[in-house]
């Protein structure tokens, strides 16, 4: 009785100029996401409580209202884009991204 193996596929190897190009989109998405928290843990700071965390009595009286639109910074590799949080209720000034 003859066994049959599954093989397995052959894929197609990238070029090393689109390996470099997929490279640097992961890189730059990667640093978004970096950059993006940042920004939230920036703005659980300021309001001394988590995203989800109902306020109470001894926290600030501030609260989260949605981000303003998406917009691009420019790096050296790129444009990373970010949507900054936007906190109604208290002062609050960024030291991340002005």
């Amino acid at each position: 009785m003859k066994r049959s193996y599954r093989t397995q596929p052959r894929l197609a190897k990238p070029s090393a100029e689109e390996l470099q190009i997929h490279l640097e989109e992961l890189c730059r998405l990667k640093v978004s996401e970096l950059f993006q928290a940042a920004l939230e843990a920036e703005v659980e700071d300021a309001l001394e409580r988590l995203r989800y965390e109902r306020r109470t009595d001894s926290t600030k009286a501030g609260y989260r209202d949605g981000h303003d639109r998406s917009r691009s910074i420019a790096s050296n590799r790129g444009p990373i884009t970010i949507a900054r949080p936007r906190v109604r209720g208290v002062p609050f000034v960024s030291q991340i991204l002005p």
